[in-house]
């Protein structure tokens, strides 16, 4: 029978290689951490908004702040992807030629990028994906 999440996930995985050169095995455990956040993340993202009034709304402080968690823990794993790939280039590793390595060269060549800037373009091609 067609597993539609299997789909998913597959297509997700194959994204996450080609673009990142990330292998997360998200089709092996769907319940990997980076991908429970990032569906955290974007569950938040609908639901503020779905409602305007969520910075005043007391009642909903816990769900708001797991999904602060949740970004956290994106943006910390972006930093240390980053990381990884910059330490890799400056050890004159082979590194493929990938979106993030776009990302990697306009942040060493635009003195006006930050770090900051990097990731949050790393995340926001992981969200629009999703």
């Amino acid at each position: 029978m067609f597993n539609v999440l299997s789909l998913k996930l597959t297509s997700f995985e194959f994204a996450l290689q080609v673009l990142f050169g990330i292998d997360l095995n998200t089709t092996i455990n769907s319940d990997n951490p980076f991908l429970s956040a990032l569906r955290e993340t974007i569950s938040g993202i609908t639901w503020a908004s779905d409602h305007p009034f969520h910075a005043v709304d007391i009642t909903s402080h816990d769900y708001q702040s797991s999904i602060v968690e949740a970004v956290k823990f994106l943006r910390d794993f972006g930093k240390k992807v980053f990381d990884e790939r910059k330490e890799a280039v400056e050890r004159g590793d082979n590194v493929p030629s990938d979106v993030f390595s776009s990302l990697l060269k306009s942040y060493d060549e635009d003195a006006s990028t930050s770090l900051e800037d990097v990731i949050d373009e790393f995340l926001t091609l992981f969200t629009a994906g999703k």
